[in-house]
């Protein structure tokens, strides 16, 4: 069980308009258990598994929670929160938190071609095939099982990067990977987001997008009318070439 306080400093201004510290504390849960009833705090992070056992969890109206970005190892780029009753009003945010640009699950999976002058890199792959950069840079690799929950060897994964686009222009992330497993009801009226950074790019050069991760939910009932997204990012667009 670990859980780290994390203090960031921010400036604002004071009456005679110098700047003065102002102390915000986050907390970062990690494998974490919460022997009761538990609300996050906006700007909190989360990996691996925390669990409050039968009672809630909560992610208020206005409060984002995020995964910490994948950097090797079980606890980064995945959150598994397990609860009686799991609320989202605000936002649990996985965009942006899967594999790094150009890496995926192995060694050529996933990942897009990387890009150089004018050929812009390809898309990242996951449950279909990435999409080809300009000049048919090939985008990453299906890895999906399509018989999802039975046991497939890529169940529930982290979203792959793009292509790197060359001249210091990065593929996007792919997205991280959310599983809430509730024993009661699940309800979101907030945000759950596991999307795919788009490619970063100049005149000549263009990153391919990442690829969306998972949101997997296990409930006795969902409820709610918020949004749930796995999106892919876009492939950068520009005069030269395209991702």
């Amino acid at each position: 069980m670990n859980k780290y306080k994390i203090l960031r400093i921010i400036g604002i201004a004071s009456i005679v308009g110098s700047i003065v510290p102002n102390p915000v504390f986050a907390t970062r849960y990690m494998n974490y258990t919460w022997s009761s009833n538990f609300t996050f705090a906006n700007n909190d992070t989360v990996g691996g598994n925390c669990t409050a056992g039968t009672n809630s969890l909560t992610v208020p109206a206005g409060a984002t929670v995020t995964l910490i970005a994948y950097n090797s190892g079980d606890t980064t780029g995945n959150v598994t929160l397990t609860a009686g009753t799991i609320t989202i009003t605000g936002t649990l945010n996985a965009a942006a938190k899967g594999y790094a640009a150009s890496t995926g699950p192995a060694a050529g999976v996933g990942e897009g071609t990387d890009g150089v002058q004018y050929n812009g890199a390809g898309g990242a792959g996951y449950g279909g095939e990435g999409g080809d950069g300009e000049e048919a840079l090939a985008g990453g690799t299906a890895y999906d099982d399509s018989a999802f929950g039975n046991g497939g060897t890529y169940d529930w994964m982290m979203g792959s990067g793009g292509g790197n686009g060359g001249g210091g222009y990065s593929g996007g992330r792919g997205g991280g990977k959310i599983k809430l497993d509730c024993s009661g009801t699940v309800t979101i009226n907030g945000t759950v987001s596991a999307d795919g950074e788009a490619g970063a790019g100049g005149s000549y050069y263009t990153g391919g997008g990442g690829s969306g991760g998972s949101i997997w939910v296990i409930a006795n009932s969902i409820a709610g009318s918020g949004t749930v997204s796995a999106n892919g990012g876009n492939g950068a667009n520009q005069t030269n070439a395209d991702g």
